[in-house]
């Protein structure tokens, strides 16, 4: 065996006795032999549970820093169901209502309207005295200028509403409304007519 040869299968044996590793021999040319160790494997595993939880537990403890700015959630609040905005100048008094329409809550302002529209009204009234008030005004619902909801029932006017009236306040509570209407401009062309509206309120 040549001394070479010999040098070589002794360094081998050393090789695989001290490292754990596999090792490959490659011989280029004349020169020595190299002994090249294989590339340790990694094999990729999903993390844990206690991984997880460790790394919940420190996105929870940055959250909770109190140099860092705090977030919420919040809903907006619901649209008024109803507007009124009004003037006064002594005894008389200029508003402009409206009743937005809730769907969810089926109460109309009067009889013959619907939920499905949106009205609104203009009232001049004058304090005769403390328990009298008479006013003048216009009603009608937003389907008189947009056009009428589809289907709209027979016993619900669609045009304008002119009334004259009082208001009394017949005690603490109970405060009585009446007057003529004058049912007119119907955006469906609807016979004009009159009538009468009568309002009984209860105040608890």
């Amino acid at each position: 065996m040549s001394p070479r040869l010999a040098a070589t299968l002794a360094a081998m044996a050393v090789s695989l006795l001290v490292s754990p590793r596999t090792a490959r021999a490659a011989s280029e040319g004349p020169g020595p032999i190299e002994l090249r160790p294989y590339p340790e494997a990694r094999v990729l595993e999903p993390p844990s549970f206690d991984a997880k939880r460790d790394a919940w537990f420190t996105l929870a403890r940055l959250a909770s820093r109190e140099d860092r700015e705090s977030f919420h959630l919040e809903i907006p609040p619901p649209p008024p169901d109803t507007l009124e905005i009004s003037w006064r100048m002594s005894r008389l008094e200029l508003s402009v209502a409206a009743d937005l329409g809730a769907p969810s809550c089926p109460i109309t302002p009067r009889l013959d309207c619907t939920t499905r529209d949106a009205y609104f009204w203009l009232r001049a009234s004058y304090d005769v005295s403390d328990g009298v008030r008479v006013f003048l005004e216009s009603f009608q619902g937003a389907g008189a200028i947009l056009g009428p909801p589809e289907g709209l029932p027979h016993w619900v006017w669609d045009g304008v509403q002119v009334e004259p009236g009082a208001r009394v306040r017949l005690s603490e509570r109970w405060t009585l409304e009446s007057g003529p209407v004058l049912y007119a401009h119907s955006a469906s062309h609807r016979a004009s007519g009159c009538g009468t509206r009568i309002m009984f309120s209860c105040r608890f």
